[in-house]
């Protein structure tokens, strides 16, 4: 939450801040929990997701429904779809990755 409130500045809604970051963390875990239900929380190397996802959205109040806004030389066009799809990659490769290992370590014997 530290880095959020650093990457986003000094004059942020911390309230609204807290509000997206809780939203998105249970939306993320969610989505974890659907490739394994095991999980108690969001796996450490998909906790960037948490921070670039809840910036992305802080960013996008006020213009939700806008798609494209263009004044003088500045042109702004926002993503319509789910905050968290352009992730949906990235979630699957850190799962196949696990997967591998497992695979790979199923077939191992250790002597001790």
């Amino acid at each position: 939450m530290d880095d959020i409130l650093i990457l986003l500045g000094e004059e942020v809604n911390k309230k609204q801040v807290e509000v997206i970051y809780k939203l998105i963390k249970t939306r993320l875990l969610n989505i974890c929990i659907g490739y394994d239900n095991k999980l108690l929380s969001i796996p450490e190397n998909l906790e960037y997701i948490l921070t670039e996802a809840t910036i992305d959205r802080y960013n996008t109040i006020g213009a939700e429904n806008m798609q494209e806004e263009s004044f003088e030389n500045y042109r702004a066009k926002y993503i319509t779809s789910d905050i968290l799809e352009k992730y949906i990659p990235a979630i699957d490769r850190y799962f196949d990755s696990i997967d591998e290992n497992k695979k790979m370590n199923a077939n191992k014997v250790r002597f001790i």
